[in-house]
């Protein structure tokens, strides 16, 4: 059932290819398959993501030939995703395409899957990451497609020849004539088949399609395809021209020479307008040297005093003291640090990382992937009340760990249990709480308002709301409004297509929103718009029913109230044939005091409402943040708005709608429970079915 289509990362890792990541789509095909491609290649292209994919690129080299032929069949454990932050581009990049609010569920599956691994009969789309400035891509057919033509089976095909196999579907595949094809033999390498094809061009230019049995073995050679990935490359800021080999021969001798006698040295050498960028440089370099050296450190901790990025990645085996060395000359002007990366260190203790967060307040970004030693628990109680962007490999790899007993979607509801407190938050979010309702259909009073309660009461909208608690989603303000707009572009363009939508089940809003979070900038058009981020694990498992996100239990049950200094985001599509979205930002007055949750009746604060730019005066964010921001919010709105369809939420509205899903006269919990009983119903009557007679443990 479905167009299903599974998607493929891999790359040239040592002498050979290997399959990176891989994840399956039940929906893909033809023109959407490749608008899917382009936005992938954009994602593994972008110069935000490209530290995190040299980082993980690196490591695959390090990793022996028996983990590279496990056998496994499901990611059940952090160790069966070894390229996490991979994993969640290749997830989030052909799942969710913000500029045409279209976004689908895939699952992630075990990084060396087989080509043909997966129920497929629309193709694959296969992605070469190995030089990241010139993504590398191709469509494969291995067995017959569901399409009107034929094209050549196990053949790396351009995106206009896998088009040509969907006569009925037309699209513009100019954005594909500059990139480079995968070759055949990087196929043949990654999944060693002899049919595989690969195209043989011989000396005048002319060429012929040859299957990989016809072919000789030096024909087969891959050795000159792509940079060798053996050697991490480093950033351009690292690098320096050499301009005398007197100037190398100082500091090689400032390096082997006594701490003692650094003084003396560096007080002639420094005045050389070129002497820090050639320490750098010779660092860099050899790392060796700076572990060896304790001179060679502190030279390195001068060179870095003023860098607002620090990269200690290539000097991996250092010792937390010595990592404190490095940072020491940095230490005396803490402000104006922004990025730290310590990826790949083992030896980083809980104790030094704790007071290089003391030691750098500013610290903007903090990049941990390949630090197991320190539990992600761990870090994020360390850095609890800052707002440092943390990238770490377990927090990249959680969202995608699915017990082996849990992969039925009533299995999960069912064992699903919400989380009494916040497990992995620690940035307070700027918007608390997304209040998102669906009613097509309603019952209204004399004045036109929408009686939410009446209108729960009769059915008529079933499970369209759901409330998204963002405390653990750990975005910076700028970062979470950007996202959440972007999800308010979507649900416009969803709501622009049909009057009601069940945004419950058939559209899941936290595994969207947690995806929209994850590239949180893209409507924002800058070369770094499809920057990825961790995705929030917490909304990515929720089971995709709303109410487990609206009215079964949850941290968030006694979070969701409207209290001072939290902000929620209330959104409202109606209307019978033509949309309508209000939208309001509310909180509390200070002077409101709150009852106890224990009152079965709370009475409604007296609220604040707040139109988007309103909401943004209220905060203080940057100028540039604030530019920023309001760019984003035109592009996903300004059409809207000029149509007069989206609007501020009017306070009758406004209240009605709180009254009946945050301050209900009688807790919904019952019916929930409801509820509840009736997946657990369906989950052992389908258990039964698929035992033929066996007995069912009840």
């Amino acid at each position: 059932m479905g167009q299903r289509h599974q998607l493929f990362v891999i790359a040239k890792i040592g002498n050979r290819y290997r399959g990176l990541a891989a994840v399956h789509h039940q929906y893909l095909y033809g023109y959407s398959a490749i608008k899917i491609c382009l936005n992938l290649i954009k994602i593994f292209q972008c110069p935000a993501n490209r530290w995190a994919l040299k980082h993980e690129l690196q490591s695959a080299t390090r990793v022996d030939e028996a983990y590279w032929s496990k056998e496994d069949a499901y990611v059940t454990d952090v160790d069966d995703i070894p390229f996490p932050f991979i994993t969640t581009c290749l997830s989030v990049g052909s799942s969710l395409r913000p500029d045409e609010a279209s976004h689908a569920v895939t699952h992630v599956l075990s990084f060396n899957m087989p080509y043909d691994g997966g129920a497929n009969n629309n193709g694959i789309t296969v992605l070469d990451i190995t030089d990241l400035e010139n993504v590398r891509y191709c469509f494969v057919d291995f067995h017959g497609m569901e399409s009107e033509g034929d094209v050549d089976l196990m053949t790396p095909l351009s995106a206009t020849t896998y088009l040509r196999a969907y006569e009925t579907v037309q699209g513009k595949v100019e954005d594909y004539e500059r990139l480079p094809l995968i070759d055949g033999r990087a196929l043949y390498s990654a999944w060693p088949d002899s049919k595989w094809r690969v195209k043989v061009v011989d000396d005048k230019g002319n060429y012929e399609w040859r299957a990989v049995k016809n072919m000789d073995p030096e024909e087969l050679n891959i050795q000159g395809f792509g940079p060798a990935l053996d050697k991490l490359q480093l950033e351009p800021s690292t690098r320096a021209t050499l301009r005398s080999s007197t100037l190398i021969k100082t500091i090689q001798a400032a390096f082997e020479s006594p701490e003692s006698d650094l003084p003396g040295i560096l007080e002639s050498a420094s005045l050389l307008g070129d002497f820090y960028a050639t320490v750098k440089k010779m660092a860099y370099d050899d790392p060796a040297i700076v572990i060896k050296s304790a001179s060679a450190r502190r030279i390195l901790s001068t060179a870095l005093k003023n860098d607002t990025s620090i990269d200690l990645t290539p000097f991996s085996e250092l010792s937390s003291m010595q990592i404190m060395d490095i940072l020491k000359e940095r230490s005396t002007i803490p402000d104006g640090l922004d990025i730290l990366n310590l990826s790949g260190n083992r030896n980083l203790t809980e104790e030094t990382l704790k007071e290089i967060i003391s030691t750098f307040p500013g610290l903007k970004t903090l990049r941990l992937l390949g630090t197991p030693q320190i539990p992600l628990a761990n870090k994020v109680q360390l850095l609890q009340g800052t707002t440092i962007q943390l990238f770490d490999s377990e927090q990249f790899a959680l969202p995608f760990i699915i017990k082996k007993d849990d992969h039925a979607l009533f299995d999960r509801m069912e064992k699903w249990v919400p989380r009494d407190k916040p497990l992995y938050g620690y940035i307070k979010p700027i918007i608390q709480q997304v209040l998102i309702m669906s009613c097509g259909f309603a019952t209204r009073d004399e004045d036109g308002t929408i009686n939410i309660k009446e209108s729960l009461k009769n059915g008529i909208t079933g499970q369209a709301w759901s409330c998204i608690p963002l405390e653990e989603v750990n975005l910076t303000p700028p970062l979470l409004i950007s996202g959440v707009v972007q999800y308010l572009h979507y649900l416009l363009y969803l709501l622009a297509r049909r009057a009601y939508h069940d945004l419950g089940t058939s559209n899941p809003v936290a595994i969207n929103l947690s995806k929209q979070l994850a590239m949180p900038s893209f409507l924002d058009g800058s070369e770094n718009s499809t920057q990825i981020h961790p995705i929030c694990e917490y909304l990515y498992k929720t089971p995709r029913d709303s109410f487990s996100l609206s009215t079964r239990g949850g941290w968030w049950k006694h979070r969701s109230k409207i209290l001072p200094g939290e902000w929620t985001l209330v959104l409202l599509g109606t209307g019978n044939n033509a949309l309508n979205c209000s939208y309001a930002f509310v909180t509390a007055e200070e002077s409101v005091q709150q009852q106890p949750s224990s009152d079965s009746n709370p009475r409604l604060p007296t609220l604040i409402i707040e139109t988007f730019e309103g909401f943004l005066d209220r905060h203080s964010l940057s100028a540039e943040d604030k530019r920023s921001v309001l760019r984003v919010w035109a592009t996903a709105t300004e059409l809207a708005i000029n149509k007069g369809v989206v609007s501020l939420m009017d306070r009758p509205q406004l209240e009605s709608m709180l009254r009946a899903l945050m301050y209900p006269e009688v807790d919904p919990e019952s019916e929930s429970e409801t509820y509840m009983k009736m997946l657990r119903r369906r989950a052992r009557s389908n258990q039964e079915t698929a035992s033929v007679g066996t007995p069912v443990a009840r």
